[in-house]
């Protein structure tokens, strides 16, 4: 159940740091 946990914590992390890089990068070419 731990293991879940962490898992779903990496690739949710990992999803929103995908997110912020993404909307940094349009902002950057305005």
């Amino acid at each position: 159940m731990k293991n879940k946990f962490i898992l779903f914590a990496a690739i949710s992390g990992f999803f929103v740091l995908l997110s912020v890089l993404s909307l940094h990068t349009d902002w950057q070419k305005h």
